[in-house]
């Protein structure tokens, strides 16, 4: 009883955000939109080669599944962007998804050289 009760008071939201419609319609690919949030784990800043330079594999592997995937909205955690431009992944992003519309929030900024946060 009390679900029921809880379905009836929020059923305006759950309309809100779901759509129902009775019938049949043709549902095309443009009425659909694709989004990823994905954990980059720092894009794999951390795993040096010798003499400390940073290795690109996994920061590469994800770029060319974004690509695969393109994606209308992705949502990155465990962002980084560094500010050196060492080790590029915002100015990459950009490029080659061909992003519109970005919006970052670091929470932390590492030695004046590394960004970390949550990027959209």
């Amino acid at each position: 009883m009390i679900s029921l009760v809880t379905i009836a008071l929020g059923f305006s939201q759950i309309m809100a955000s779901f759509r129902f419609q009775p019938g049949s319609k043709t549902v095309t690919d443009k009425d659909y939109f694709k989004v990823i949030s994905y954990n980059v784990r720092n894009f794999d800043l951390y795993n040096y080669k010798k003499n400390w330079e940073p290795t690109f594999h996994k920061r590469n592997n994800i770029f060319k599944f974004l690509q695969a995937e393109s994606p209308d909205i992705i949502c990155f955690q465990e962002y980084v962007h560094d500010i050196s431009g060492k080790f590029k992944t915002g100015d990459t992003l950009v490029t080659f998804l061909k992003a519109k519309y970005i919006h970052a929030e670091y929470t932390v900024i590492s030695r004046k050289v590394n960004e970390f946060g949550v990027q959209r």
